[in-house]
């Protein structure tokens, strides 16, 4: 599934209003936010990080706001399908874009580092997201 595809069917689980683009970088984010919750506690200083995060994103506060709320949801849903589909796209959509592995690992590891340094639980997801993703 490509990135326009999985935007279709993600918009029509969600009804977001993110543009493609919106949905890309938020694509892009999603592993964070897994690591983030991987202790069971995405707390404060975890949702500060990526409030930050979207926040240099776009401009809009609105959009801000919406990249937010989606990047929390899909921190704590178990929606397997979603997360599927999800890792299946950004595993093809990075495949060949040495960049975009850079920035997801990186985020990974900011999000983990962001609340009294990176847990045994964060590393371990962090281990797993990259097994899945071939990085």
């Amino acid at each position: 599934m490509n990135i326009s595809e999985l935007y279709d069917w993600y918009n029509g689980k969600r009804n977001t209003t993110l543009s493609e683009d919106n949905f890309s970088s938020m694509l892009m984010m999603f592993p964070s936010v897994l690591v983030a919750n991987a202790d069971g506690d995405f707390d404060a200083l975890e949702k500060q990080n990526l409030s930050a995060s979207c926040y240099g994103l776009e401009a809009e506060p609105w959009i801000t706001s919406e990249l937010y709320s989606e990047l929390c949801y899909l921190a704590s849903t178990t929606d397997a399908e979603m997360h599927k589909n999800l890792f299946a796209c950004i595993k093809s959509e990075s495949k060949s874009n040495e960049e975009a592995k850079l920035i997801i690992t990186d985020l990974m590891i900011q999000m983990a580092k962001s609340s009294d340094g990176i847990s045994e639980e964060e590393s371990s997801k962090i281990n797993e997201i990259k097994s899945i993703l071939e990085y």
